[in-house]
């Protein structure tokens, strides 16, 4: 790596299982020795576990809605 740290697209696209395996090994090989980098990955993780749960409930909210709408008409 050039630089002493992963930014932040290489750790977002780890964290989504995006990267290519060149990259991810690479990635994997400086987390290994980087717990800075191993905290911001579990931040990254986080934060995209809390947009899939939201938009699985927005999905669930406008089911609701829609079977609602339908029973109405």
């Amino acid at each position: 790596m050039s630089s002493p740290h992963l930014d932040d697209d290489v750790l977002d696209a780890l964290a989504m299982k995006r990267l290519y395996q060149e990259a991810e090994s690479a990635a994997i090989d400086h987390l290994l020795v980087c717990q800075q980098c191993r905290d911001r990955l579990e931040e990254a993780e986080e934060f995209i576990a809390t947009l899939r749960a939201a938009g699985e409930s927005t999905d669930r909210i406008q089911r609701a809605l829609s079977d609602l709408n339908s029973r109405r008409n």
